[in-house]
């Protein structure tokens, strides 16, 4: 399922940029179309809509969920290669590297810069590894992820924390 605008569109073309496949096209001052093969329900047209004309598939206005309930990149530190593409995928810049300091030396891995996080999965695709996924709160994976996450910091970072992303 897709994303879809309505006749609500004013045409201001603020969804289309920020659109991380490109599924967004129109004319300005006309009514924009969502592809529904390139969309992959991101909702990052619906966050910058100014007029509220976006609709998710359940044909209901799009808003972005709260904090609490929002999906969002999670990272597998201990898959993690620190190769990069998640973050060269990124079109939000919520995806920074991270050094750790590890027993060989300092290593980088993959951090999610949460406030930027759209949840649109390109980062996902990107990874090769299967290190990181978009992933709700309440999805079980975030409780395994986390507890792994908190065992490999501990052998792996000075002082058991992530360093804060840019």
């Amino acid at each position: 399922m897709s994303f879809k605008i309505n006749d609500r569109c004013t045409g201001c073309s603020a969804c289309a940029p920020v659109c991380p496949t490109g599924a967004i096209r129109g004319e300005r001052e006309g009514i924009y179309v969502i592809d529904p093969v390139r969309c992959i329900d991101c909702g990052a047209c619906g966050v910058t809509c100014p007029v509220e004309a976006v609709l998710d598939h359940h044909g209901s206005v799009f808003s972005l969920c709260e904090a609490p309930t929002r999906a969002f990149a999670w990272v597998d530190l201990a898959a993690c290669t620190g190769c990069g593409w998640c973050q060269s995928a990124c079109l939000w810049d919520a995806v920074a590297p991270a050094f750790l300091g590890g027993e060989d030396g300092t290593f980088r891995i993959a951090a999610v810069v949460e406030e930027r996080c759209v949840a649109c999965g390109a980062c996902e695709i990107e990874c090769a590894g299967g290190a990181i996924a978009v992933l709700r709160p309440s999805d079980p994976r975030v409780e395994l992820w986390r507890a792994r996450n908190e065992l490999f910091l501990r052998s792996a970072a000075p002082g058991g924390e992530l360093p804060a992303a840019p």
